[in-house]
């Protein structure tokens, strides 16, 4: 089961990476595991607290975090499918 998740995870974070127009791989990536852990973070806090709020601050944060990072990125990461990805991926 521990692989499954992991592997679910790994799609998910990849998928998350390919809507950022964050040029570094590595931290395109990592910002991607961010969102991961946010909405999973704010969707156990949202039922705890039986509201929306956890999602609508992680939200807000990660936009802001998001928007930061791609306006002082030098230039616009390459499309998909470029040399930007590791061999064998």
């Amino acid at each position: 089961m521990r692989l499954a998740a992991t592997a679910a995870f790994e799609d998910w974070r990849e998928l998350i990476a390919g809507h950022f127009a964050i040029p570094d791989r590595k931290r395109r990536e990592a910002f991607a595991g961010l969102v991961l852990t946010a909405v999973q973070g704010g969707y156990v806090r949202g039922r705890a607290e039986r509201s929306t709020r956890p999602f609508r601050e992680a939200g807000g944060w990660l936009a802001e975090i998001a928007e930061r990072e791609v306006r002082a990125a030098p230039h616009r990461r390459p499309a998909a499918g470029a040399d930007d990805k590791e061999p064998g991926r």
